[in-house]
């Protein structure tokens, strides 16, 4: 169980906390072996939830995890098993970079906790929203999919519907957060922007206005070419590891089991013939046009070509030895 003993995540550290930062604190600054070695005790033996709040608070402790690749690896491995990136993201368009270390998926996920545990009744609306905001802004894997879900759910509602403007603004959310799930999430990132894809594919497709046909059409291509992106990437370092550690190694399909979309009956049959994805885009996904099918698949292709490129580059960095 988390130390944590509030769980508004703004709210200052109480009394028995900061006893024990200090001394954390201390034993790092020490620089002696033995009380390093229990400070890495501690670490060890407490809920990541704890270390993403003290750290948060602690700029000693922050540092020492940034520098040491002892805590470092702890921090990994209570990411992964939580099911969170265990690893630096960094996005792969160069026109919109942005990278977030172990220690802001530590405080994000800390964040979600406090999102998810906390009642409504207890917490004032905008303090929640600015809570997942938080998450958001430091490239939460699960923020950033939570959010698509609720601006989905809006866009779907009656005064969303009824309302053109409201339509565009919301559209608009999913589609800038489906970017920056594929932009720094690999495969799995891509295969959640297909599946948002596939949602306003099914939103248009409701309606009897050509223009909304089109548009429905539009947003099934995008998608189609989303997967096959997911799909080049999946043997990609930085893509497999993500992977096995935010799916705890179950693979994509895990993650969608309890999505209660309607087209989660053609993401299904998508993903379950993951090996023949030519075969099932052209029979189930509604493009019949082949040569429309192959046009998307040369531009996945080519756009998941410069990915890996600048992958390489990052993979390079990162493989470079850390500081001690």
């Amino acid at each position: 169980m988390p130390f944590v003993t509030n769980i508004n995540p703004y709210d200052p550290l109480s009394t028995e906390e900061l006893k024990i930062t200090a001394l954390i604190e201390k034993g790092i600054l020490s620089k002696d072996a033995n009380r390093i070695a229990s400070v890495q005790q501690f670490f060890k033996k407490h809920h990541l939830h704890t270390l993403a709040k003290f750290q948060h608070h602690n700029a000693t402790i922050r540092e020492f995890f940034e520098s040491n690749s002892e805590a470092k690896k702890t921090l990994a491995e209570k990411l992964k098993d939580l099911g969170c990136a265990n690893i630096d993201v960094i996005s792969k368009d160069q026109q919109k970079q942005e990278s977030h270390s172990l220690l802001d998926h530590a405080w994000s996920n800390y964040l979600l906790y406090a999102f998810t545990s906390t009642k409504r009744e207890d917490t004032s609306g905008s303090q929640r929203i600015k809570i997942l905001t938080d998450a958001c802004s430091l490239g939460s894997y699960q923020g950033l999919v939570m959010r698509c879900v609720f601006n989905r759910s809006i866009l779907a509602s009656p005064t969303v519907i009824s309302d053109p403007e409201k339509q565009k603004k919301y559209i608009q959310k999913i589609l800038l957060d489906s970017d920056r799930l594929a932009n720094l999430y690999g495969a799995l990132g891509y295969v959640r922007k297909g599946l948002n894809l596939l949602f306003l594919s099914e939103f248009f497709n409701k309606e009897d206005k050509n223009h909304d046909k089109v548009l429905s059409q539009t947003y099934e291509n995008q998608a189609i070419k989303s997967f096959i992106c997911g799909h080049l990437l999946e043997d990609d370092v930085y893509s497999a590891t993500l992977m096995a550690a935010i799916t705890q190694n179950k693979g994509i399909s895990a993650l969608f089991k309890n999505d209660d979309s309607e087209n989660f009956a053609v993401l299904e049959k998508i993903l379950s013939n993951w090996d023949r994805l030519q075969e099932v885009f052209i029979n189930a996904s509604g493009t019949e046009d082949k040569d429309n099918y192959e046009m998307l698949y040369k531009q996945a292709s080519l756009e998941i070509k410069a990915d890996l490129q600048r992958k390489t580059l990052i993979n390079d960095a990162a493989s470079s030895p850390s500081p001690q």
